[in-house]
């Protein structure tokens, strides 16, 4: 080996310390270049170790009302955590947030119109089908279904009642029997001898949940107020128009609503049996009641249903708080106390609270169609309308969107005199 002298030993002695300087200075610089990749990683590790216990599931098809669903879906069971959005093609959804089309606030959660059944990175698919939607086609859903299942995945259907399910989904049922959840409202009422007559009063408070414009952020509010109590150890019963409901254990009315042959006054008595052996069976704190339809006529060019189905509701209940959503366009003093006097006289309770929605109506096209039509405005606007017109209103004004519900709760919890 050749010899080494002194000054080559101080040279190799300098290169080695600069390296030592000079390497971490250049893996931060890669850090800072990187950085953003590193963090996407951790959270995506992060989200997967928080749902180890969770089976990743995807809602098809996806569209702008199932949007409360999605916001409370973790808060509302803890055996499935969403992992895709899937919408039918054409709805200007695909690579949206999915509050996109309600103008909330984001959620972090892209929606797709592609539906890959193989797709590995989830194991459950729910199937949807909304009242109010263009339903989809009946054949479709099947297809959708049987090509799930037969590539081992699991799939949660939905539905009001047992005689709307097509006989189809029963056949394939007993070919997957363990893979095909069937989720339907089958609580049945019986006729006892602890009902006095055909009419039964009901014990626990009762708040109705509704408003002007039918998919005006009420199964929001619903969703919320449930959740909360929940959370407050105060149990609610909950019934809402949507059958996804029946997925969180809550109920549905739609089966006695559309009886056939059944003349409405014995519908309200059905109804009125119904809730009041609900309110047994689960020993209620409270009971939340989504309105059916739209509360009231909207207009003579859009009579909007005029609000028959709620009223036969509060006819079989008696409506102790009513929280009613409205446009916020229409969010003035003098209407809203005319409002509050009509339902008073009308559904036996007066507007106690107003969730301001920030749903515009098209007045245009709603004198071309004789449907209601509308869009959601940025919730800033509505923000601004309520601070410019309202510092003290007479009935109390909340957004339960922008604040998450506690406001509306606290108040509910005081005028229903339900101890936390």
């Amino acid at each position: 080996m050749a010899p080494v002298n002194y000054q080559q030993k101080q040279g190799s002695r300098v290169v080695m310390n600069l390296k030592r300087q000079l390497v971490p200075i250049f893996y931060s610089f890669y850090c800072l270049k990187n950085c953003r990749y590193i963090i996407q990683i951790r959270l995506e590790q992060n989200i997967r170790k928080m749902n180890t216990y969770k089976s990743p599931l995807a809602m098809y098809p996806y569209s702008s009302p199932l949007l409360p669903v999605v916001n409370h879906f973790e808060r509302l069971q803890e055996e499935y955590y969403i992992h895709k959005l899937i919408s039918l093609p054409g709805l200007g959804l695909n690579g949206r947030d999915a509050s996109f089309a309600c103008n909330h606030p984001e959620m972090n959660m892209v929606v797709t119109d592609s539906l890959e059944i193989k797709d590995l990175s989830w194991s459950t698919l729910l199937l949807t089908n909304l009242p109010g939607e263009s339903p989809v086609k009946v054949a479709h859903i099947l297809d959708v279904m049987g090509r799930t299942l037969s590539i081992g995945k699991s799939v949660i259907y939905c539905d009001a009642s047992r005689d709307d399910i097509p006989n189809k989904v029963w056949a394939i049922k007993e070919k997957y029997i363990d893979k095909l959840l069937i989720y339907f409202e089958d609580f049945t009422p019986s006729r006892g001898s602890i009902f006095t007559g055909t009419y039964n009063q009901i014990n626990a408070p009762i708040v109705l949940v509704g408003g002007l414009v039918e998919s005006g952020d009420s199964l929001e509010i619903l969703l919320n107020l449930a959740t909360h109590f929940t959370d407050h150890g105060i149990h609610p019963t909950v019934i809402t128009k949507h059958s996804i409901g029946q997925f969180f254990g809550f109920h549905t009315i739609k089966h006695i609503l559309n009886q056939p042959g059944v003349t409405e006054s014995q519908k309200i008595e059905n109804l009125n049996m119904f809730i009041a052996s609900l309110e047994l069976e689960e020993m209620s704190n409270v009971i939340l009641v989504e309105a059916p339809d739209a509360v009231m006529r909207f207009s003579d060019s859009a009579p909007n249903g005029f609000g028959i189905l709620t009223y036969m509701l509060t006819q079989a209940l008696r409506i102790d708080s009513f929280v009613c959503c409205v446009p916020f366009e229409l969010v003035d003093s003098q209407f809203l106390k005319m409002l509050s006097r009509d339902f008073s006289i009308r559904l036996g309770s007066p507007i106690d609270a107003v969730h301001v929605s920030n749903v515009i109506v098209d007045s245009a096209r709603v004198l071309e169609t004789h449907k209601i039509s509308y869009v959601h405005t940025a919730l800033d606007r509505v923000h601004k309308h309520i601070a410019n017109k309202f510092n003290n209103p007479s009935i109390p004004l909340f957004d339960v969107v922008s604040n998450g519900g506690e406001d509306l709760f606290q108040f509910l919890c005081g005028l229903l005199n339900l101890q936390l």
